[in-house]
């Protein structure tokens, strides 16, 4: 075995993430199993009242991943621009 350099480090086993820069990127990969485990609450609060009217929406985030999975199949590709 080869040993490594003295100024070797392993990289860290999970490096944290920022749920505002993964959900854009697993919408535009298509990651649905990301938005489950690393950028959704059990529970989401969707409210589009300010645009479309009516009352907030409460649902669990396996119904509406399932709902950004089914909205994204109609599309060939996305691209979500963050900064």
């Amino acid at each position: 075995m080869i040993p490594s350099p003295k100024w070797y480090r392993p990289r860290s086993p999970r490096i944290p993430t920022n749920p505002n820069t993964q959900q854009p990127l697993y919408y535009d990969t298509h990651k649905l199993p990301g938005l489950l485990s690393e950028v959704y609450a059990p529970s989401l609060e969707i409210d589009y009242t300010s645009i479309l009217g009516g009352t907030p929406l409460t649902v669990t985030r396996t119904a509406w991943v399932d709902e950004v999975g089914t909205l994204l199949s109609n599309f060939a590709s996305t691209q979500h621009v963050t900064s």
